[in-house]
């Protein structure tokens, strides 16, 4: 039987040398690492049942931002490949697609 986890969001802080349990409710997918980390906000990906999105965590506001992926950016999944990838880029959070099939990359 595959084993279930609830999220659990702590912060810690240098000031009080102590972790800080986060009241929130935020889903993220199964990710080996944060995907970016640009101007005191951290990024990855977020995901439920019916949606995919990045989630950015403002440090200072101690904050999540959820923003939803472009809805045509999945019009040609059924038939190639697509790997896509948060990275920083000019002091933004961008979204490459590679479409693996056409060789094709899109930020």
């Amino acid at each position: 039987m595959p084993r279930t986890f609830d999220n659990m969001w702590e912060i810690y802080s240098l000031r009080s040398n102590s972790w800080r349990k986060l009241d929130v409710d935020m889903p993220c997918r199964d990710v080996e690492s944060v995907d970016g980390y640009i101007n005191g906000m951290c990024h990855w990906w977020g995901q439920t049942s019916d949606e995919e999105y990045v989630v950015s965590f403002d440090l200072s506001g101690e904050a999540f931002i959820k923003t939803h992926i472009p809805l045509d950016m999945y019009d040609s999944l059924e038939s190639e490949w697509v790997g896509r990838h948060l990275t920083g880029l000019n002091m933004s959070i961008a979204l490459i697609s590679n479409y693996v099939n056409n060789a094709s990359f899109y930020i």
